[in-house]
């Protein structure tokens, strides 16, 4: 005896699956379409102030340096 085999029914897609794939792509479209964050310096407003953070009020260079510490 031997089984008969079934070919797979054809996959469909799930009203929800269907949604969830229609916002995610519509996030998508519009996450790519060309938008100017930052202005012409190559970064978003979020790793601009993460910069700015680290680069302008951490960082404190004191010229000449004190050779003492």
């Amino acid at each position: 005896m031997t089984a008969a085999r079934r070919s797979p029914a054809p996959r469909r897609w799930r009203p929800t699956a269907l949604a969830l794939a229609i916002v995610w792509i519509s996030a998508l479209a519009l996450r790519l379409y060309g938008l100017n964050w930052d202005e012409g310096q190559n970064l978003h407003p979020d790793e601009l102030f993460v910069a700015k953070i680290v680069l302008i009020d951490r960082i404190h260079v004191t010229w000449p340096p004190d050779l003492g510490e």
